[in-house]
């Protein structure tokens, strides 16, 4: 499983996980230190599927 955030321009901003889990229900934090408010796209892929969410940094 890969989680991959990036900005609006698709530059790479933070990987905050990337490796193996097992099935089931999880949860990823990313803490947006030294990022600027703006909108940003997390993009979660396993094996099967992948998911994209935006996200909206406010200051």
């Amino acid at each position: 499983m890969t989680c991959v955030v990036r900005d609006t321009e698709g530059r790479l901003v933070a990987r905050p996980f990337a490796g193996f889990q097992e099935a089931g229900e999880h949860a990823i934090v990313w803490q947006a230190v030294g990022v600027s408010a703006g909108v940003y796209f997390c993009r979660i892929s396993t094996r099967t599927d992948v998911s994209c969410v935006r996200l909206v940094k406010v200051r």
